[in-house]
């Protein structure tokens, strides 16, 4: 059976379904925790606490794909559950879906900017409260005054240190003020 090219995904195409809604993921990325049987060590021989099983999903827009895909290393750990995409207007829908722990976000964006993301999420009552850490080329003194307007819990520039990033999604995670 052949679709129809204005209907949405099967969830085969990439798609999810959320709260009984498919979801076009199609230019979204997801990339899971390891299994728990995966976790049992590290490559340094350390071994990792499963026993609680709480994978935390972090929401990352960038419209970059190359630093896309830097963030999302810098973003990996066991315990983490990295979505990702570039477009504002189909991340607001995936925050709004999946309630991450934590959004990462850059100002630019295509569809809606990051700011307007986080305004729109702020209005929500349940994606009120979702930490977040902006990352922007954007270094003056009203961006960053705007982005604590809203809410923002870090405001990095690029270029970006990866364990300050680190640093600052483990507070954000471990509900620090």
């Amino acid at each position: 059976m052949k679709e129809d090219a204005s209907s949405p995904p099967s969830l085969d195409q990439g798609a999810i379904r959320a709260g009984g809604e498919t979801r076009d993921l199609t230019r979204a990325t997801i990339r899971r925790a390891p299994e728990p049987s995966e976790l049992s060590s590290t490559a340094a021989g350390e071994h990792v606490d499963t026993s609680s099983g709480s994978v935390k999903t972090v929401l990352l827009i960038e419209d970059d794909h190359d630093l896309r895909a830097l963030l999302e290393l810098t973003l990996e750990a066991p315990d983490r559950r990295i979505v990702s995409t570039s477009d504002g207007c189909q991340a607001l829908e995936l925050a709004r879906s999946l309630r991450p722990d934590l959004l990462v976000t850059d100002w630019m964006l295509p569809g809606l900017s990051g700011i307007e993301v986080i305004e729109r999420l702020r209005r929500n009552e349940e994606t009120a409260g979702i930490p977040v850490i902006m990352v922007t080329i954007r270094d003056d003194e009203q961006s960053r005054q705007r982005a604590g307007t809203v809410g923002v819990f870090a405001f990095m520039t690029k270029p970006f240190r990866p364990a300050e990033l680190q640093a600052a999604v483990d507070q954000a995670l471990n509900g620090a003020p």
